[in-house]
């Protein structure tokens, strides 16, 4: 039997008889990872699917090349067990005026503190053994507003923070030691509300380096000090009817292998 991404894959019939190019949903049907593929009609249906399920087994993998990822229904399987780990609550009162506050982020180079965003700009660090918050900067000239709907992620050096809308085009990085805005993110405007911004920090040989969304279905490594982009390559995006480009590239980085998912 195929199997797609090591489990079996089932399409609805229309997607295995439908159209030579064809868009499609992915319904987790929240049994481990598995999945189905099934057409826009058959996803506004959902959970209630009525129409017959084949397997991959009889899709070519040509045609499953062809499909166009258009959505994202259910979710995987949330796994439980039972641990020692436990949690401990208590209510802290701090004086943050009347801005709502945004994000909150762990400040691993303390016991307890906290990195605060506040609507406003102002980032701050709260120590809640001494019920005390401090005001580091204020954030200025951003192309988009402080909600609750942006993302806030720390470098694990602490030097540099990345601000971004989740669900939007647009972010920023911020060297933590002077609060200024040292790079400015766009992902671009093609479909930026079917995923959450990707951003994750990570160190090599001692530098902090940025892996980040430059453009739609494309990730880059790219330094958080100035915005440059370190692992050039050709595009990723492609019409119906091209063939589709790998979407990571294999290069020498640093001495080391960064990993590459050639299609």
């Amino acid at each position: 039997m195929q199997v797609y991404d090591n489990r079996p894959l089932m399409l609805c019939i229309h997607l295995v008889h439908g159209a030579d190019d064809f868009d499609y949903v992915a319904w987790f049907n929240g049994k481990d990872w598995d999945s189905y593929w099934v057409c826009t009609e058959c996803a506004s249906k959902l959970p209630d699917l009525n129409e017959p399920l084949i397997e991959v087994a009889q899709v070519s993998q040509e045609r499953l090349s062809r499909g166009y990822l258009d959505g994202v229904h259910g979710t995987p399987e949330i796994r439980t067990r039972t641990t020692s780990m436990r949690f401990e609550h208590r209510e802290c009162k701090f004086d943050v005026a009347s801005t709502a506050v945004g994000r909150i982020h762990p400040n691993l180079h303390t016991k307890n503190g906290w990195f605060v965003l506040q609507n406003n700009g102002d980032m701050c660090v709260l120590e809640p053994d001494s019920n005390r918050i401090a005001p580091l900067f204020r954030i200025g000239d951003l192309d988009f507003e402080i909600d609750n709907e942006c993302g806030l992620s720390i470098s694990p050096k602490q030097d540099f923070a990345a601000l971004y809308q989740a669900k939007k085009s647009f972010g920023c990085v911020i060297d933590l030691r002077s609060g200024k805005i040292t790079t400015k993110l766009n992902r671009g405007g093609y479909r930026p509300e079917t995923s959450h911004y990707p951003v994750a920090f990570f160190e090599s040989n001692g530098r902090t380096l940025l892996v980040t969304a430059i453009d739609w279905n494309r990730l880059d490594i790219v330094d958080p000090t100035d915005g440059k982009v370190l692992t050039q390559r050709g595009p990723t995006m492609y019409s119906r009817g091209e063939p589709q480009p790998g979407l990571f590239s294999q290069q020498d980085f640093d001495r080391s292998r960064w990993k590459v998912d050639h299609r």
